[in-house]
Order: C-alpha cells, then sequence, then structure tokens
C-alpha cells in the first residue's frame, strides 16, 4: 500500500505535455510521472555507482589493487575510529 505523498507544481505546458505522454501509453499521469521519476532515479543512481576509467587509468588501478596493501598509522588511525556515516554499517 502505498502511504507516501509526492507534490509538484508544473507549468500549464509542462502538464499537458506529461497528460499527453501519459494517455499516449495508456497511463495515468500520477503513474507516468512515477515511472518516469524512478526510472531516471535509478540511472543517477548507477551512474554513481560505476566507475569509468579509460584504458591507461584501468591499467593502473587493477595494478595498485593487486598490490599488497601498505598499512600505516595513518590507515590505522582511521580504522580505529568510529564509523561516523550510517549507510556504511
Amino acid at each position: 500500500m502505498k502511504a507516501e505523498r509526492l507534490q509538484v507544481r508544473v507549468d500549464e505546458s509542462s502538464k499537458r505535455l506529461l497528460e499527453e505522454a501519459a494517455s499516449a501509453v495508456s497511463l495515468s499521469t500520477s503513474a507516468f510521472v512515477l515511472q518516469a521519476g524512478i526510472q531516471r532515479a535509478e540511472e543517477v543512481m548507477a551512474e554513481r555507482r560505476m566507475i569509468k576509467l579509460g584504458a591507461t587509468s584501468a591499467e593502473a588501478f587493477a595494478e595498485v589493487m593487486s598490490a599488497p596493501a601498505e598499512v600505516n598509522e595513518r590507515l590505522l588511525d582511521a580504522l580505529r575510529r568510529p564509523v561516523k556515516v550510517k549507510w556504511l554499517d
């Protein structure tokens, strides 16, 4: 069950365009806007998770990642600190 509500103000021409497009695919305007918004949100989030590297950068990255880690005092100090960001838990 949908419990949350989202409201948006649009100009007349944008509303008309959204209504026409929704009608063209046999959806309500709300369903059309929600579907389009979710699709775009998923694209944006996927782009944020993906790192695109050129051949030279990818090779350098692979080389660094395959080398043994060098643990120094600064890294140890960072690892001992409490996590401040909840999404990392």
